[in-house]
C-alpha cells in the first residue's frame, strides 16, 4: 500500500471487486476486537466538540463545532507502540458536516486516515478535493486539507460496521468482566498517605470491583501500578453500584506513578479499563479521572478534561477537551500454541501399532547456536500418533522461546535428526496480523502452512505466534 500524490492506492480484491481494507472483528464476550482500534467508538452519536488524536467511528458524527481529528504520529502512543497499518474514519450520518475542520494539523501524511462512509452520507471526489453531503448540508474541501489518504463507501469495500451489532458486543463484553471477582490485585490505603487507595497489580490479566460511592470519596485519589515493578499488567476497574443517575469521575488516577500531565500520549493508560457495565445508562462524565480507557455500552460518555484513553460508549461528547488514542491490551493470562512434526519409518508413515518417544528440551541462544542448560531442560515428552507427533506449549508472557525437538531412539532403530525451534510470542495489533508456523518434516522435508485455528482464544486480545525452525543449527 503506497502513498502518492497524497492519497492512498486502494489494494482490489479481483473476486469481489472489493476495496480490501480488511473486515471489522466484532466485539464479543471474549474481546472488543476491532472497537481497539478506535479512541472514540460511539455506537449511536459522537459529538466532537474538540480536537481529538484518535482514530474514531460512530452511526452519526455531531460536529458541534470545527475542530480536527487525526492521530497524531510525534504524540499518539498508539504510534510510539509501533502501530502503523491503516486508521480509520467510519461514519454513517453526519450532523452539521459544515463544521468539519477535517484531519489533524501535524499528522504526518503516511499517517492519513482512510475515511469509510456507510449509509446516510454522500461524497464526490475530483481528485484534489472531497464535498461530504449529509443531513441537507455540504462542505467541500482539498484533501490536503481533509488529511484522509483515502475515502471510500464502506459498501464498496471488505470493511463495514453495523453499529447495533456492535453495541451487542460491548454490552456482553462488559457484562462478561462485570461477573468476574477481584483477581491478580493487592488493595490497600497507602502506608505514606491515607487519602491514597493502592492497586497492585501482578502480570497478567487482573480485575477489581470497585463501587462507585467508595470511588468518588472526597480527597480520594487512586495508584494503580504493577507488583515489582512489572509493566507486562492489564486492569479492569469494574464500577459497581452505578444508580440510574448521571455520574461525575472526579477522583485523580495514578498509573505507574504518573499523573494525566506526566502520562500525556503515554503507554500507562493503556494498561486500564473502566467497565461501567452492561445496564449504566445515564451519563457519565470524566474530569479528574483522565487516565484510562473507559467502556460504557449502554452509556453516553462526557469528557470535561483531556481524557488519555479510549472510549466505547454508546454515545461519547468531549466538551473543552481532546481524547486521546491508547490501545487497551488485555494481557492474556496463559495461551496455547501446538508445535507439530512429521515421523517417518523408513520414508513410510509409522503404523499405528510403532511408538516412538520425542523430547521439547527448551534452551537459550549463544553466539547463533542453540545451548542447553547444565541439567537440559525437557518441558515436554510425546509419542507419535501415525505420522504425527505434536508438542503444546503455553505461554504466560511474550518473548522469545528456543527449543530442541529430538527422538529418544529405541534398540534397532536409527534418528538422523534434531530440530531446532524458534517461538516468539507477541501482543497482537491487529486481526490482521495472522499466527504462521513452520512444519519441519523429520526427514529434511520443510512445509509452510498457515494457520489460524491453532492459538487458543483466551482474552480480548490474542498473542500472536511465529514459529519458525532454525535450519542452519539442525544436527544431522
Amino acid at each position: 500500500m503506497m502513498i502518492g500524490a497524497g492519497f492512498y492506492q486502494p489494494i482490489v480484491v479481483n473476486a469481489a471487486n472489493l476495496i480490501d481494507f480488511g473486515e471489522f472483528e466484532y466485539p464479543d464476550a471474549s474481546g472488543l476486537h476491532s472497537a481497539l482500534d478506535y479512541g472514540a467508538f460511539a455506537t449511536d452519536t459522537f459529538t466532537v466538540n474538540n480536537d481529538i488524536e484518535a482514530n474514531f467511528a460512530a452511526n452519526t458524527l455531531n460536529y458541534k463545532t470545527s475542530h480536527y481529528g487525526g492521530v497524531s504520529a510525534a504524540t499518539s502512543w498508539m504510534y510510539i507502540a509501533g502501530y502503523t497499518t491503516n486508521s480509520f474514519y467510519y461514519f454513517n450520518n453526519v450532523t452539521n458536516v459544515d463544521n468539519y475542520a477535517g484531519g489533524k494539523a501535524d499528522l504526518d501524511q503516511k499517517y492519513w486516515p482512510i475515511m469509510l462512509i456507510g449509509t446516510g452520507t454522500t461524497f464526490t471526489n475530483d481528485g484534489t478535493s472531497v464535498t461530504l453531503t449529509s443531513d441537507g448540508k455540504s462542505i467541500k474541501k482539498e484533501i490536503s486539507q481533509m488529511r484522509i489518504s483515502d475515502i471510500q463507501y464502506a459498501k464498496d469495500t471488505t470493511y463495514s460496521i453495523d453499529f447495533a451489532k456492535a453495541a451487542t458486543g460491548l454490552t456482553a463484553y462488559s457484562e462478561a468482566q462485570y461477573k468476574k471477582a477481584d483477581h491478580g490485585v493487592t488493595v490497600s490505603v497507602d502506608s505514606n498517605n491515607n487519602n491514597q487507595i493502592d492497586i497492585v497489580c501482578d502480570a497478567g490479566d487482573d480485575i477489581v470491583n470497585i463501587n462507585y460511592t467508595d470511588f468518588i470519596k472526597q480527597n480520594a485519589q487512586y495508584s494503580i501500578y504493577g507488583k515489582n515493578s512489572t509493566t507486562d499488567y492489564s486492569l479492569t476497574i469494574n464500577i459497581t453500584g452505578l444508580t440510574a443517575e448521571d455520574k461525575l469521575f472526579d477522583t485523580p488516577i495514578l498509573i505507574d506513578g504518573k499523573t494525566y500531565g506526566q502520562a500525556e500520549r503515554s503507554p500507562e493508560s493503556a494498561r486500564v479499563l473502566f467497565n461501567l457495565g452492561p445496564t449504566f445508562a445515564n451519563l457519565a462524565e470524566f474530569q479528574k479521572t483522565a487516565l484510562g480507557n473507559v467502556l460504557a455500552p449502554n452509556a453516553s460518555v462526557k469528557t470535561l478534561s483531556s481524557h488519555n484513553g479510549s472510549i466505547f460508549a454508546k454515545n461519547i461528547r468531549n466538551d473543552n477537551s481532546e481524547i486521546h488514542q491508547s490501545y487497551f491490551r488485555l494481557i492474556s493470562s496463559s495461551i496455547t500454541a501446538s508445535i507439530p512434526f512429521k515421523k517417518t519409518v523408513n520414508g513410510n508413515t509409522p503404523s499405528d501399532t510403532e511408538k516412538f518417544t520425542f523430547n521439547l528440551e527448551k534452551g537459550a541462544l549463544t553466539s547463533g547456536k542453540f545451548t542447553s542448560d547444565a541439567t537440559p531442560n525437557i518441558v515436554s515428552t510425546t509419542t507419535n500418533n501415525s505420522g504425527n507427533v505434536n508438542f503444546s506449549q503455553a505461554y504466560t508472557t511474550s518473548g522469545t522461546y528456543y527449543y530442541k525437538a529430538y527422538e529418544t531412539v529405541p534398540t534397532g532403530y536409527q534418528s538422523n535428526s534434531v530440530f531446532y525451534v524458534k517461538v516468539v510470542v507477541m501482543l497482537r495489533q491487529r486481526k490482521q496480523l495472522q499466527p504462521y508456523i513452520l512444519m519441519m518434516h523429520l526427514r529434511k522435508k520443510l512445509q509452510r502452512i498457515t494457520v489460524s485455528s491453532r492459538i487458543q482464544r483466551t482474552g480480548q486480545r490474542l498473542q500472536h505466534m511465529v514459529l519458525q525452525s532454525l535450519p542452519s543449527m539442525a544436527l544431522h
